[in-house]
């Protein structure tokens, strides 16, 4: 072997080392190397080697394997027998190994949760760590008692005969009955009356709400997406849109013939994108239009109020609810799928999202499938995932067949049916890519790209 290199072979008995022509034969241990080193390199003491050793064959350094017993080592060279140690220099050096034994391994031990993994019948999701299963058991829908009012709602309906109002309370608390209350009083007097909210789906929400509660004949919706009976004493739409008709009414001169505005989500005013939008409808508002806003972030209440009296020179009172009705449980969300309580009195440490940002690459991915499982089986179901992006609503739902397809016997008949409803109604959507999978594991990707009748069609059927 034409290389310089100083691998060498020792002996626990001997405690020698040799060279690599004296040892060539004599080493009855055999080395694997990993990486391996060429043949025209040389192999330092220092190099970090990984390789493990096992006795009871013949190796040559020069040709390898060799298929004859060792011969007598030399007397110079102290070298391993059969069945003892056979070490190389390097890192490792010292350090003793085991005998490898060179039969058939034998069949590890059967573990009844792979197996359990394994069984496609069995969700892997069903095991429910005891603690979280008593946190989803607590989410349920409250049963049906007579409804009355909060002190809250009764002082801001009773406010909005003279003043403008801010409301502020948590979700679930009622904010949309003082708003329907207020909307009702003016639809009984002739006037009309315009909900504004942020977002499309939120407007398509109420207009189907509004239709129950007052008749479809009398509500209207004006969206980026949608345009129906815009003339209909009560109109309900995004706030880009109001801001919009106040701009054309300033321009033609003429009244915009509304008596009641409704801005939900009112917190957008301090939007860095959005709150502009806010802002101009606030400014361009005839001071003769009631104005009912609604939050349930908005902090600085005094400060808005005084702003807004100021702003449109009449009075604006802030009323504010008390304590949450209904309780928010953080819960977090493992990359395996398993989920843990979190404490609200814990902060997660500044530097996890950047360490989140370098450990994850983009090819990780929420563990869509496997929740829906969980939250199966503890009667959570529909829910709503918010991802970051189009794309990856759109992997997220592939990702769902594989277990959501053993569900296909569960399915409500009843789902079924409104789907072919509407599907009748909008015909053109049976050709839609993703309806199959609708069908099959009523899952569904809600975002800008989607049709406009794609999104109202999943937003009818969370309902």
């Amino acid at each position: 072997m034409k290389s310089p290199c100083t691998r060498r072979c020792w002996t626990r008995s001997a405690s020698r080392w040799c060279s690599t022509s004296a040892c060539s034969g004599h080493c009855s241990g055999s080395v694997r190397w990993w990486p391996r080193i060429p043949s025209s390199g040389c192999w330092k003491p220092d190099f970090p080697v990984i390789f493990w050793i096992s006795t009871g064959k013949p190796w040559n350094w020069a040709t390898g394997w060799e298929p004859t017993a060792p011969s007598k080592p030399a007397a110079a060279c102290g070298v391993a027998t059969p069945g003892q140690e056979c070490r190389v220099e390097g890192n490792h050096l010292n350090r003793r190994y085991p005998k490898r034994s060179r039969g058939p391994s034998p069949e590890p031990p059967a573990n009844p949760r792979r197996a359990e993994r394994a069984d496609p019948e069995t969700p892997f999701a069903l095991r429910i760590h005891p603690q979280v299963r008593q946190v989803l058991a607590k989410i349920r829908v409250p049963e049906p008692t007579p409804f009355v009012p909060d002190p809250f709602q009764t002082q801001a309906i009773d406010a909005l005969a003279a003043t403008d109002v801010l409301v502020t309370a948590p979700t679930g608390a009622g904010k949309t009955y003082i708003a329907v209350e207020a909307i009702q009083r003016v639809f009984g007097g002739g006037g009309r009356s315009w909900y504004a909210s942020p977002l499309k789906a939120l407007s398509n929400a109420k207009f189907e709400e509004f239709a129950e509660r007052f008749g479809a004949d009398n509500i209207g919706i004006l969206t980026g997406d949608r345009k129906e009976n815009t003339h209909a004493p009560i109109l309900v739409g995004t706030t880009e849109i109001l801001r919009n008709q106040l701009y054309d009414a300033m321009h033609s001169g003429e009244d915009l013939g509304i008596d009641l505005v409704v801005l939900d989500e009112a917190h957008y005013l301090g939007d860095e994108d959005r709150g502009v939008v806010w802002e101009e409808v606030l400014i361009y508002l005839p001071a003769r239009v009631r104005l009912l806003l609604l939050s349930a972030t908005i902090r600085n209440g005094t400060e808005l109020c005084t702003w807004l009296g100021w702003l449109r020179g009449q009075e604006c009172r802030w009323i504010a609810a008390g304590d949450r009705p209904v309780p928010l449980v953080p819960l977090f969300a493992f990359p395996d799928g398993n989920l843990t309580p979190l404490s609200s009195k814990r902060r997660l440490f500044p530097k996890i999202a950047e360490l989140d940002r370098h450990l994850f690459s983009r090819r990780d991915f929420p563990p869509v499938s496997r929740l829906l499982d969980t939250l199966k089986q503890t009667d959570l179901l529909p829910t709503i995932f918010f991802l970051k992006s189009r794309s990856d609503c759109e992997r997220s739902i592939e990702l769902c067949p594989a277990v959501d397809r053993r569900r296909a016997g569960q399915l409500k008949p009843g789902f079924h049916r409104r789907l072919q409803e509407l599907l009748e109604r909008w015909p053109f959507l049976r050709r839609h890519k993703q309806l199959a999978l609708l069908e099959r594991a009523r899952v569904g990707a809600h975002h800008g790209g989607q049709l406009p009748h794609w999104k109202l069609l999943l937003e009818t059927l969370m309902q």
